[in-house]
């Protein structure tokens, strides 16, 4: 389900494939702790969803208090490269209110890197539209 595509040091990328469901994930742990370490809530991470092909209501919930824990301790959660069919929900549910959302990649790179922490309490509506640039609704 989890998968580490890259680390760094200074920025990780992980995949997540198949099904997210918070009940697949408690009774598994925590991947993004198992995968990154006990700092991984303090850290710059890229969570890719193009594999991602089925999530409910508890996985949601499970993503948005992923970004509260990063937020808390420093860290940036950033999601990136949805399917057409998700990236139309999470507009649907107004995620990009408090979760940082980009549409691919790269520009989840940028984001990361760029030192920038747009601050999801802020009610900034956050999203890269494949120029490089980013744009605030």
């Amino acid at each position: 389900m989890f998968t580490l595509q890259s680390d760094d040091g200074e920025l990780a990328c992980v995949a997540i494939s198949g099904q997210l469901r918070e009940s697949d994930v408690c009774q598994t742990g925590d991947p993004l702790a198992e995968i990154l370490g006990t700092e991984a809530y303090g850290r710059r991470v890229l969570l890719d969803l193009s594999d991602l092909e089925m999530i409910d209501s508890s996985g949601f919930c499970w993503l948005v208090r992923r970004q509260k824990r990063m937020h808390q301790n420093g860290g940036q959660l950033i999601l990136h490269s949805a399917s057409p069919w998700l990236s139309q929900i999470l507009t649907r549910l107004k995620l990009g209110l408090v979760l940082h959302i980009t549409q691919d990649r790269e520009s989840a790179i940028w984001l990361a890197r760029s030192h920038r922490r747009i601050s999801a309490a802020a009610g900034a509506d956050f999203a890269i539209l494949g120029t490089g640039k980013p744009t605030i609704w």
